[in-house]
């Protein structure tokens, strides 16, 4: 599973953002899974569409704009 930066998370409206990088289809796609249960399949870089301040970073890492 990759890292995500949570002490940059902290001030944030997400608690807890799980990802998983979906091999099986292409090594740039993401599972994004939080913790209401919101399941979302990014591509690198695509903004998650309920935290606009956090987009996906190539390695599977969230940093702030």
């Amino acid at each position: 599973m990759a890292m995500i930066q949570t002490h940059e998370l902290e001030d944030s409206l997400v608690p807890q953002i799980h990802v998983v990088p979906l091999y099986h289809s292409s090594p740039k796609e993401f599972l994004i899974k939080s913790t209401d249960n919101l399941l979302t399949t990014l591509n690198k870089g695509q903004r998650l569409a309920r935290t606009e301040d956090i987009i996906l970073r190539e390695k599977g890492c969230f940093q702030r704009l």
